[in-house]
């Protein structure tokens, strides 16, 4: 990504959100955060990059402005509920499993 637009990018966005999931939003054309409103937690942390780190701060400067993702249930300005959390990570059972079987 050229100089000029990483500091577009990066001045868009809070302090925070690391350079790989910069770019990994600026993969799919989100160049500011209110752009972020288009997508859900899910295909956020789908992108190669966004992790929960970068996905919770950008969560929280979209409710500072009264804004929150697609597909949110909770309005903004109110704390994710427990159970909003577990249906986009839901609890991994069993252990581990490769093609071979479980470890």
């Amino acid at each position: 990504m050229p100089s000029s637009v990483k500091g577009k990018v990066e001045s868009a966005f809070p302090k925070g959100v690391g350079n790989p999931a910069l770019r990994a939003l600026a993969s799919v054309g989100v160049r500011q955060l209110d752009q972020d409103t288009r997508f859900s937690e899910t295909e956020l942390l789908a992108l190669h990059g966004v992790g929960p780190k970068a996905l919770g701060i950008i969560k929280a400067a979209l409710r500072a402005q009264g804004k929150s993702l697609a597909g949110t249930d909770s309005p903004p300005g109110r704390p994710d509920t427990p159970s909003a959390q577990a249906a986009v990570h839901p609890p991994v059972l069993g252990g581990f499993r490769s093609s071979r079987g479980a470890w």
